[in-house]
């Protein structure tokens, strides 16, 4: 099972927003974290990039409207 961490911004700069994530959905503008115990964080913003060797997954914070 490859369970991964989530962050906002760059891997290692903020804390964590989600630990042992199994599930990753994004839509609208919101990304929905599931961890293995079924609790859901969600946060806004958009997917960066998911490395399933290192078990990151980065969200870029949703830029303010223009």
């Amino acid at each position: 099972m490859c369970l991964s961490t989530a962050y906002i911004g760059k891997a290692g700069q903020e804390p964590p927003v989600a630990e042992d994530v199994t599930e990753v959905h994004s839509e609208n503008g919101r990304v929905r974290l599931i961890d293995i115990s079924g609790q859901v964080v969600e946060v806004q913003g958009t997917l960066s990039r998911i490395d399933l060797i290192r078990n990151v997954i980065l969200i870029d914070p949703e830029s303010p409207a223009v």
